[in-house]
């Protein structure tokens, strides 16, 4: 039985790198990045006056945003490229790599790593993030995983 590879990863909404590892490509795919078009969380909120009608209105303001991303991960090719004959091989090896280069719960400095947004329109957008261990990854078969990465983006959005 041959193996199977992402034929397309569907880039609709763009390409995202995070930490210097592009995320749609050949062997990994996050197949929907429709979160990132979402509001960002928001922190404050009304307050209430003992014995009056109404609120005081105080300003919101964005705050960290969780955003979590699906992943298909690929047995073959190997991250860097390389066909691999034995595909369950190459399925542990890829989501090692991912565990090691996407700075999860990464111990230098305060974790932030650098994440880019390649939109459809040929803009870019950059958010400092922390990837939120752990990597959940579940095998679908032999040849490809699902996974879910969590981003914590401590200032709201992409900008």
């Amino acid at each position: 039985m041959s193996a199977l590879t992402i034929l397309r990863c569907d880039d609709c909404f763009g390409a995202l790198t995070v930490n210097g590892v592009l995320l749609n490509d050949d062997w990994v795919c996050a197949y929907d990045l429709a979160p990132l078009l979402d509001d960002a969380d928001l922190r404050g909120g009304d307050r209430l006056i003992p014995h009056a009608t109404g609120v005081v209105a105080y300003a919101r303001r964005r705050t960290v945003t969780r955003i979590d991303l699906p992943l298909w991960i690929a047995g073959t090719p190997r991250w860097d490229g390389v066909p691999q004959s034995d595909t369950p091989m190459g399925l542990v090896t890829n989501v090692e790599y991912l565990r090691v280069n996407l700075g999860i719960a990464s111990q230098a400095g305060d974790g932030t790593v650098v994440a880019s947004w390649a939109r459809p329109d040929g803009t870019t957008r950059t958010a400092a993030v922390h990837v939120i261990s752990p990597l959940r990854v579940r095998p679908r078969n032999r040849e490809f995983a699902q996974a879910v990465l969590t981003l914590s983006l401590p200032n709201g959005r992409f900008t």
